[in-house]
C-alpha cells in the first residue's frame, strides 16, 4: 500500500459457502459429449477422472452408461418440446432429407429435417430423424423409413414440400408419398365440403349426419 491510499479502496476477497449439485454437473457433461460430439469412452479415461476430482474432490463421476441415459432424457425433453411446437404451429411444414453411406462403417444412414415458420412469422428448422436405413436402399424402404416418421410427429396431414437429392430411387419415394398423403387429404377434403353443403341445407341434419359418418369412418377406415 502506498502512502496516503486508503485500504478501503482495495478489492477484499469474501468466501462464500456452495453446495454442489451433482444432476446439474451430470447435465453439463451430457450436453457437453452432445455439443462436441465427445466419445462416451472419455468417461472411462484416468486422465478425465483425476482432472475432474482435482477440480472438485466431492464429484463423482459418472459412468458411460448413466451419462448415456442422461443424454437420452435430455432427447425425450427437447423432442417433447418440438413436438407441442409443431403441433401448435398453424403453418405447413417443409421437409428436406438426405441419405449417405458412411465410409468408416459401410452403412446408410437418413436425415430429415422439418423447416416451417412460426406462429411470430420466424422461420424454424428442426432436425426430426437421424435413423439408419438398413441395405438395400428400394424405393419401399426408403418411403416407409419417410412415412415412418411423419405419422411418429404427426405431421403427415401438415406437409407442404418435399425436397429430396437427385438420386433416381428418389421420385418414385416422392410418388408412394404423395400416393399415402393424398388419400387423407381426399378423404379430409370431401368431408369438408360434405359438412358445408349439408350445413347449408340443415343444420340439425347436418349435425346427426357428421357424427355417424365421422363414427362409422373411424370404425371402418
Amino acid at each position: 500500500m502506498t502512502p496516503g491510499e486508503d485500504s478501503s479502496s482495495k478489492s477484499q476477497m469474501t468466501l462464500t459457502s456452495h453446495q454442489l449439485d451433482q444432476e446439474s454437473v451430470r447435465k453439463d457433461l451430457a450436453m457437453m459429449i452432445v455439443l462436441h460430439e465427445y466419445p462416451l469412452s472419455m468417461f472411462d479415461h484416468y486422465g478425465f477422472r483425476k482432472f475432474c476430482n482435482n477440480i472438485q474432490p466431492l464429484f463423482k463421476v459418472a459412468s458411460r452408461n448413466t451419462i448415456k441415459k442422461d443424454i437420452f432424457k435430455m432427447y425425450d425433453v427437447e423432442k417433447e418440446k418440438t413436438m407441442k411446437l409443431l403441433n401448435k404451429n398453424r403453418s405447413r411444414i417443409a421437409i428436406t432429407s438426405d441419405l449417405w453411406t458412411a465410409s468408416n462403417q459401410n452403412k446408410g444412414y437418413m436425415t430429415i429435417t422439418a423447416h416451417f415458420i412460426d406462429n411470430n412469422w420466424v422461420l424454424q428448422s428442426r432436425l426430426i430423424r437421424f435413423v439408419y436405413v438398413p441395405c438395400p436402399h428400394t424405393r419401399d424402404v426408403l418411403a416407409a423409413a419417410l412415412m415412418d416418421c411423419f405419422y411418429e410427429w404427426n405431421i403427415d396431414r401438415k406437409l407442404s414440400t418435399l425436397t429430396l437429392d437427385n438420386c433416381s430411387t428418389n421420385d418414385a419415394v416422392v410418388e408412394d408419398n404423395l400416393e399415402q398423403t393424398s388419400k387423407c387429404l381426399t378423404y379430409a377434403t370431401w368431408f369438408i365440403v360434405s359438412y358445408a353443403l349439408l350445413c347449408a341445407y340443415s343444420e340439425s341434419n347436418c349435425s346427426r349426419w357428421i357424427i355417424g359418418d365421422w363414427t362409422s369412418n373411424c370404425k371402418n377406415p
